[in-house]
């Protein structure tokens, strides 16, 4: 499992202006690399929320795009659906309002 911790001090509101608190204090990816799916673990989720799920390719490109729900009473995301994406390297981005999350992901060839 790939684990993140402590992103909070590091990311910006998009007016580019001011820190945020994340209500997601971590997050965990599995597996990296993947084939066709992979799981979103998270913790410590204060309140549920609506967000944006987005797969960017190298060249900058969309590749997936999706609203999910994030539930505080379940921490865990299932995401499928990339049984035709080719082999490389992603990032791998998660907005909720005004808060965006991004890491680099690895697709298992």
């Amino acid at each position: 499992m790939t684990h993140f911790f402590g992103y909070s001090q590091n990311l910006l509101k998009l007016d580019g202006k001011s820190k945020i608190e994340l209500k997601i204090e971590t997050f965990q990816i599995a597996p990296n690399p993947f084939t066709d799916n992979f799981t979103i673990y998270t913790d410590n989720i204060k309140e549920t929320f609506q967000g944006e799920v987005m797969l960017i390719n190298f060249l900058g490109q969309v590749v997936y795009q999706k609203q999910m729900t994030f539930d505080k009473d379940s921490s865990i995301t299932y995401v499928n659906g990339f049984e035709n994406l080719i082999p490389g390297i992603y990032n791998l981005i998660v907005k909720k309002d005004n808060e965006v999350m991004m890491y680099e992901f690895l697709v298992k060839s």
